[in-house]
């Protein structure tokens, strides 16, 4: 009879630790994915109108060729059509920071005509909101799908005339 008491009393023990570890172990996978959400901040979802209202800047245009492989850091110079919003430093040449990394793109690689959300810091450009600050233009139509009340493409004159009445308010 000692045997099995004892047996039941080993079993009990070993249930408790196996819930105190599965307890641990759900805490600690918490605080893991919580830890992450922090260290790796994701671009929030942004409306069009958010967007013109938090961009010093909104111009089409393009950028410039670059010669050599970017690091990161440097500054890229983008050729306006037209500003939408605000007033660039240059109207021939501006220069964008390309600080690229998960959501924000490498300027430096770049082709084509793009509308570009943008916000003043000393040197160059920033882009407004990560890589949602950039629509690709390709034979008229915008690619809007990064903007949350936006459609897939839409006609790049009606789009801009969108950017133009909300810079204009």
């Amino acid at each position: 009879m000692q045997v099995e008491g004892r047996f039941t009393s080993d079993r009990t023990a070993f249930k408790r630790r196996a819930d105190d570890i599965r307890r641990l172990c759900i805490g600690l996978g918490l605080v893991g994915l919580l830890c992450f959400t922090v260290a790796e901040p994701k671009m929030t979802i942004i409306t069009l109108a958010e967007l013109v209202k938090k961009s010093d800047i909104v111009v089409i245009g393009h950028f410039g060729p670059h010669e050599r492989p970017d690091r990161g850091g440097s500054a890229i110079p983008f050729f306006p059509e037209a500003v939408l919003k605000g007033r660039p430093q240059s109207k021939e040449a501006i220069l964008f920071c390309n600080v690229h990394g998960d959501e924000y793109p490498d300027l430096s690689k770049m082709e084509g005509t793009r509308v570009i959300f943008a916000l003043k810091s000393a040197y160059c450009l920033n882009l407004a909101h990560g890589d949602r600050s950039i629509v690709y233009v390709e034979s008229g139509m915008a690619k809007t799908v990064l903007i949350e009340d936006q459609p897939e493409y839409q006609p790049l004159k009606e789009f801009l005339k969108k950017i133009r009445s909300l810079a204009a308010q």
